[in-house]
């Protein structure tokens, strides 16, 4: 195990074996405040140099190539302003935008959207990440690319300005089809 001491009191353990990296967050009162568990061979998105965990380093992997690319992020779901996970980037500017291409919006508590079945425009906002680690904290929300799969769309801001962003697609089908293209509208169907 190496312990890596941080600014503010913080520190990192890091134990490292074959297949695993396990990395612990430690804050200035030594209380354990995020852990996580990357197998090197099938979440090396996540962009640690592998073959040196500890020189506190983002490796030119693809996360660090998508971030350059695009720091965008199109939310259309639990992301956005006024919603739970919108804490990982609330501190963040944003601007409403919407999907230049229809795409399928279900939902069965958190929502899904489809970009192989276009039904309707989707709409939520944009937040330009500050940094690569804001992007890989999004990624492993959305256990990307396992569960939810980020890519490249245009789409159209309030002011009529085009520009990409990052959206996150799944093929899931839920319950409950959201026509409208908005999560706001969404009521479970166990609401009547």
């Amino acid at each position: 195990m190496k312990t890596i001491e941080l600014n503010d009191g913080y520190s990192l353990n890091v134990n490292q074996s074959e297949t695993w990296i396990e990395i612990e967050v430690y804050n200035e009162l030594n209380y354990l405040v995020d852990c996580l568990s990357i197998n090197k061979e099938e979440h090396a998105y996540y962009g640690f140099d592998y073959s040196d965990p500890f020189n506190n380093e983002i490796a030119s992997t693809n996360l660090q190539a998508d971030y350059e690319r695009c720091k965008n992020v199109f939310v259309y779901g639990t992301l956005r302003s006024g919603f739970n996970n919108n804490v990982l980037i609330k501190e963040l500017d944003y601007k409403t935008a919407k999907t230049k291409e229809k795409y399928e919006m279900t939902a069965n508590g958190i929502p899904f959207v489809n970009k192989d079945k276009p039904t309707s425009i989707i709409k939520g906002e944009v937040f330009e990440m500050d940094t690569i680690f804001r992007l890989a904290d999004l990624d492993r929300l959305e256990f990307h690319p396992t569960w939810y799969v980020r890519e490249i769309v245009e789409v159209e801001l309030d002011s009529g300005e085009v520009v990409e962003a990052w959206i996150y697609f799944n093929k899931d089908k839920a319950d409950t089809v959201i026509k409208s293209g908005d999560y706001k509208d969404y009521k479970p169907s166990y609401i009547k």
